[in-house]
């Protein structure tokens, strides 16, 4: 089954000092979507308890995905004109060694690596900025049951051959947006999210 992630009661964004995405003053681009898949709903309240959840969405390391534009040429699990971020965790692993030189190629650029596209350099990204992105990736990709949307509008599919109990299984679906702060204040970014509850 395919969802749509747009949902009927959060047709734009609307902030203060940044506008509307209606009129595109916030690029809807910087909206993400985080669905995470419960295979029973009997784990939901613990889910919800937990504290950490929303760590990896309230990181600097997804900040700057969305601001450098990552998420033109990557998704979080399909391949777009770069490797999903899944694939590029998976080869890589998460270790220092890898985090040393996915920051390079962030900084600099390849090509060859993943077939004849080459991968831009992003000489005005910071080197910490670069770090934060590589890490982010290689720390959250990898789960099965958890992936990230850019934007307000699309769809996502459940999974195909779900556990033999999938009628007890939950989407959880957390859309986020961080706003630019005040003029000339950056630093007072707030965070703000939406959450729906898919049950079979």
């Amino acid at each position: 089954m395919v969802y749509p992630i747009r949902h009927k009661n959060i047709s734009h964004l609307i902030d203060k000092e940044d506008g509307t995405s209606e009129y595109n003053e916030i690029p809807v681009n910087e909206v993400i979507l985080k669905v995470v898949y419960l295979s029973m709903s009997s784990k939901l309240e613990k889910y919800l308890s937990d504290k950490t959840n929303n760590v990896d969405i309230e990181s600097p390391g997804l900040s700057f995905i969305i601001t450098s534009g990552c998420f033109t040429c990557h998704s979080v699990k399909n391949k777009l004109i770069g490797p999903s971020f899944e694939r590029i965790a998976k080869r890589y692993g998460n270790n220092a060694t890898s985090l040393e030189a996915l920051t390079k190629k962030v900084i600099h650029g390849s090509i060859g690596v993943w077939g004849s596209i080459p991968m831009p350099s992003h000489p005005d990204l910071k080197t910490n900025h670069a770090k934060e992105i590589v890490r982010w990736i290689l720390k959250n990709s990898k789960n099965p049951d958890v992936t990230y949307f850019a934007g307000m509008e699309g769809t996502f599919r459940t999974k195909e051959k779900p556990e033999k109990n999938a009628a007890k299984g939950v989407y959880f679906l957390t859309a986020s947006y961080a706003d630019h702060g005040l003029p000339g204040m950056p630093q007072l970014s707030k965070r703000g999210q939406q959450t729906i509850i898919l049950k079979n």
